[in-house]
């Protein structure tokens, strides 16, 4: 009967022990300054060197990137009966 008791005893204790973990844990996010500002929802800022202009279109350097012409072939061809030595 003992046995039970005592089993039963830490049980209590450990459960008892999770509940205050969390308590803490719940208040401790209430608290958080970041937690805080990501629930006022404050507005970003517009930062204007990010923004382009209307008259911005393409860098000289970046027409070497776009070809109109169709890719070259591979200048390697194998055979399907080629063997490793």
């Amino acid at each position: 009967m003992s046995f039970l008791q005592e089993e039963i005893r830490q049980r209590k204790e450990e459960e008892e022990r999770i509940a205050q973990e969390q308590e803490f844990l719940r208040s401790s996010l209430r608290g958080s300054k970041k937690l805080r500002a990501l629930a006022q929802g404050s507005e970003g800022i517009l930062n204007d060197a990010f923004e382009a202009d209307a008259s911005f279109s393409t860098l000289p350097s970046d027409a070497r990137l776009w070809t109109t012409s169709a890719p070259k072939p591979p200048t390697r061809t194998y055979s399907e009966t080629s063997t490793l030595p």
